[in-house]
């Protein structure tokens, strides 16, 4: 589940502009509006790239979109393991 709270707060600390994101990414702003808001899924493709334009660390993005779960890119999006403190 994608932790829409957790983004924003990250989107809006980089001081990139949702518009800019949507270019560097890519895709469509519309597209970007519509991923953001939880109404479309993110594609494995646009995870990537927003986590590099935004710098976001492992930790960061597997709470955003992966429930907190670990998750290695380069593998099976099933392939999850619990993160522990």
């Amino acid at each position: 589940m994608f932790n829409r709270e957790l983004y924003e707060q990250v989107e809006r600390e980089s001081g990139f502009r949702k518009k800019f994101i949507a270019e560097k990414m890519g895709i469509g702003y519309s597209r970007y509006l519509s991923v953001t808001a939880g109404v479309a899924p993110w594609k494995l493709n646009e995870i990537e790239a927003v986590v590099s334009i935004l710098d976001i660390k492992r930790k960061v993005r597997d709470q955003i979109f992966f429930d907190g779960k670990r998750h290695n890119m380069r593998t099976s999006p099933v392939e999850t393991t619990e993160v522990t403190e």
